[in-house]
């Protein structure tokens, strides 16, 4: 490894429907929408300048951060990403009058360094990017100045997306830097709505052996025969969750074009407890699979539009009878003496950068047959601008007959 290169970071691989038809972009479309003033950035391959999909002028600019001596897309892969967020024509992109911005992070031989996305991501910041596509990862999480650099573009409002990887169907696969708290990991499924062989599954690694994962990905959208911009010209179908990443952020930045006269909810904290809320959840799928669902984007405009800055946890809840959804949490036998559940929450804050945690509340453990059993502490968070804005974050609740249940929490 070079001092400032990362080897295995590395591409989502893309194995060879409209998919705006499948998700009714058109319904928004006919409202008025079409990602007209939001900026978002495409980090690939890069972009040939001319390419027919893209409207004339919404290809606001191109960069290079590579050692190779062009701007162009060798490969095509940047090229089908920028195509389903925001093509125009033959396999339409979701928001095809967005502001595009090209990245050129990878070379033909699909070589990256980190110290060409630290540069990249600060040219980001300084462009006031709204929603950064990364169809790209790499299980290293321990990559410190990749990390933080990504904190600090969402501490600055940037909203990034990012494919959670193809190495499924085993769990604890997860790729960075679709794992961490602040950013939109997207898993695959088919148009059949199950869930993709190659997606890869939760929970985080990085909290192991000292503690448990976090609840990944976030949600889940078609990642599997998508049609979208080939090289030159042209329509293909590839899969892959680098193909499902582009989805939700094309998605992302249609919802945005509609909530521009809002911009203090336009956050990663906010979309992402937007498309949470309003994620459609797949039978018969454990939590570390689909995390809070499939993709619903109307759903997705009705609560973004109706959006009322608040923070809220992820899970939201622990019911130990809903199987298979909440595996492998309701596995574990509930007796006088057992094992405490522990679950690692994480508190999502759509007000500020920045909260704390002030006072003390309660939190209520229930059961249909039993009613509620007993409460004991947790927390109330605060910003200094809007006030007390969650309860629960730390608790433990216990019953003579049933156990205990642990709640633990992070904060973003």
């Amino acid at each position: 490894m070079s001092p400032n290169g990362h080897k295995s970071r590395r591409l989502m691989r893309a194995v060879p429907k409209q998919i705006t038809n499948a998700l009714q972009a058109e319904m928004l479309w006919s409202l008025g929408y079409s990602g007209a003033g939001v900026r978002v950035a495409v980090f690939d391959t890069g972009l040939a300048s001319d390419h027919p999909h893209f409207k004339k002028g919404r290809v606001k600019d191109r960069t290079n951060w590579t050692n190779e001596k062009t701007l162009d897309d060798g490969l095509g892969h940047g090229t089908f990403v920028a195509g389903v967020i925001s093509s125009h024509k033959e396999c339409l992109g979701f928001a095809p009058d967005a502001d595009i911005f090209v990245f050129r992070v990878f070379t033909n031989n699909q070589v990256s360094y980190t110290s060409w996305f630290l540069d990249a991501f600060n040219y980001a910041i300084l462009k006031k990017i709204h929603v950064l596509n990364l169809s790209i990862g790499g299980p290293d999480f321990m990559d410190h100045p990749f990390v933080d650099k990504v904190w600090e573009l969402t501490a600055n409002k940037v909203i990034m997306v990012s494919a959670i990887g193809n190495d499924g169907p085993l769990y604890g696969t997860l790729n960075n830097p679709a794992d961490q708290m602040d950013v939109i990991g997207v898993g695959g499924i088919n148009f059949e709505n199950q869930i993709a062989r190659f997606s890869s599954r939760g929970m985080t690694t990085w909290e192991l052996p000292g503690g448990y994962g976090r609840l990944k990905p976030d949600i889940v959208t078609y990642g599997s025969a998508v049609r979208g911009s080939a090289l030159k010209s042209g329509c293909r179908s590839l899969s892959g969750t680098s193909v499902a990443s582009p989805v939700v952020a094309g998605a992302v930045t249609l919802l945005l074009s509609a909530v521009l006269e809002r911009p203090h909810i336009i956050n990663p904290a906010s979309v992402k407890q937007a498309l949470m809320a309003s994620a459609r959840r797949l039978p018969d799928v454990n939590m570390f699979e689909q995390g809070y669902g499939k993709l619903d984007l109307l759903a997705a405009y009705h609560t973004l539009r109706a959006y009322k800055p608040q923070a809220s946890l992820v899970p939201s809840y622990i019911d130990l009878t809903e199987e298979p959804y909440m595996w492998p949490y309701y596995t574990q036998p509930l007796y006088y003496g057992a094992m405490p559940v522990i679950v690692n929450v994480t508190i999502l804050n759509g007000m500020g950068v920045s909260g704390k945690i002030v006072d003390r509340a309660c939190c209520v453990c229930s059961h249909e047959e039993f009613g509620q059993f007993l409460w004991q502490a947790c927390c109330v968070c605060s910003h200094e601008e809007f006030g007390q804005f969650l309860w629960q974050a730390c608790c433990v609740c216990s019953h003579e007959e049933f156990g205990q249940f642990l709640w633990q929490a992070c904060c973003v």
